[in-house]
């Protein structure tokens, strides 16, 4: 929401958007859907009948996208998705939805890029949550890195609500893996990075959907260090340390590194 409220505010300053001669501002309507697929319909027609929307945002989430579609195409009002990454959404029709975030099966495509340019012959094991959006993007990436001529060690997925990973930990570390791609939200991704570190998996490399992104990630404080998240399809964001803070850094495909969002930096102990 961050993301659109800067983009209003900057095109707003600038004038609105311009159409022909005239100029139009930017006027945001939202609603909490509280992730239920009945209250999204109900607050798409909302938005279209009531709120006057000419333009709208999708719900967070394929599942809900679709659902909020039906009203959109409906009402013959386009939808621009946000979050909504599984294939199957754009499957069914839609003429008036349009996808600006990379397809599922594109998550991991940077990674496995980067990490190829590293180790060609990097074995790998894959480790995702078992709902339909991490296991399209794990399963994509999965056929990826064979393709790519990379070993497959290990392709495990785990529960949502998993607060264990303990015997999946020994399966990573007994795999001798070089890399570990995969994850799913932020509860599960965040706790599995805390227990690679407290298990002491030495891991080279690690990428995980979605946690890494979060400014709470950085809390983990060492747990956090060098994981990796997919940003888009051609950069990769990673935390380092710098002396006592953590940042975020990203590495193109070359393998060269730009400072970016040091406003989500935190403190890690006592300042140097």
């Amino acid at each position: 929401m961050r993301g659109f409220e800067l983009w209003r505010d900057q095109v707003n300053a600038a004038g609105g958007i311009k159409a022909g001669d005239k100029h139009y501002k930017v006027n945001f309507v939202n609603y909490d859907d509280e992730s239920q697929n009945t209250r999204v319909q109900q607050l798409y027609t909302r938005l279209i009948t009531q709120d006057k929307a000419q333009f709208l945002f999708s719900p967070y989430s394929s599942g809900l996208t679709a659902s909020a579609a039906i009203v959109s195409e409906q009402n013959g009002k386009v939808m621009l998705t946000t979050g909504a990454a599984e294939e199957k959404t754009y499957q069914l029709g839609n003429k008036n939805l349009f996808q600006i975030y990379s397809p599922a099966k594109q998550y991991l495509a940077g990674a496995l890029l980067a990490l190829k340019a590293k180790n060609p012959k990097a074995r790998i094991a894959f480790v995702y949550e078992d709902d339909p959006f991490s296991k399209a993007v794990a399963h994509a990436g999965r056929d990826l890195a064979k393709k790519d001529g990379m070993t497959l060690a290990l392709d495990e997925s785990y529960s949502s609500g998993t607060t264990d990973f303990g015997p999946i930990i020994n399966k990573i570390i007994a795999s001798k893996v070089d890399a570990l791609l995969g994850g799913g939200h932020y509860a599960g991704g965040a706790t599995l990075a805390r227990q690679l570190h407290d298990q002491k998996a030495n891991l080279k490399w690690v990428t995980l959907l979605v946690a890494p992104d979060s400014p709470n990630f950085a809390t983990l404080g060492d747990a956090a260090v060098g994981i990796s998240v997919l940003c888009i399809p051609k950069t990769l964001s990673v935390l380092i340390r710098k002396g006592n803070r953590l940042t975020s850094a990203g590495h193109d495909h070359a393998g060269l590194l730009r400072l970016e969002r040091s406003d989500r930096a935190v403190q890690i102990g006592r300042p140097a």
